[in-house]
């Protein structure tokens, strides 16, 4: 079993300052056309949920029959069974249900970040995972 906790609000400076000048530049804006707090506290609220991920720790969990992701709203859990392929990039490593690259893995996969763990022992155990499933196959 592995299990990490990331939080890439925490990992750079520049991001938090970003994101804030984001916020208030579409606030302002939003509240010089529409001259409503209402509308301008709803895009405030839209924008955090948009970003929810970079904003709050998910936590990772990844044991011999399932993975998931869990942060204070969303809780994902997939079976290493049901997952075809995986993709890795600079800060993560995306699982897709589908064996090959399909529109729809982004709804349907499931992407664990690097940060707050080691990224090789991840990429070594999703790889195990998915050499166990093939040759059981």
């Amino acid at each position: 079993m592995m299990s990490w906790i990331s939080s890439p609000i925490k990992s750079s400076l520049w991001k938090i300052l970003f994101f804030l000048m984001v916020i208030l530049i579409t606030s302002t804006l939003i509240y010089l056309n529409t001259n409503s707090t209402f509308w301008t506290f709803f895009s405030i609220i839209v924008l955090i949920i948009s970003v929810h991920d970079f904003l709050i720790p998910t936590t990772y969990q990844l044991t011999e029959k399932t993975v998931s992701s869990k942060n204070t709203f969303f809780h994902r859990k997939k079976n290493w069974s049901s997952l075809g392929s995986y993709w890795i990039d600079n800060n993560g490593i995306f699982l897709s249900p589908f064996s090959q690259r399909s529109r729809l893995e982004g709804y349907r996969g499931l992407y664990l970040r690097f940060s707050g763990t080691d990224r090789q022992l991840v990429v070594n155990f999703v790889k195990r995972k998915f050499d166990e499933q093939s040759r059981n196959d």
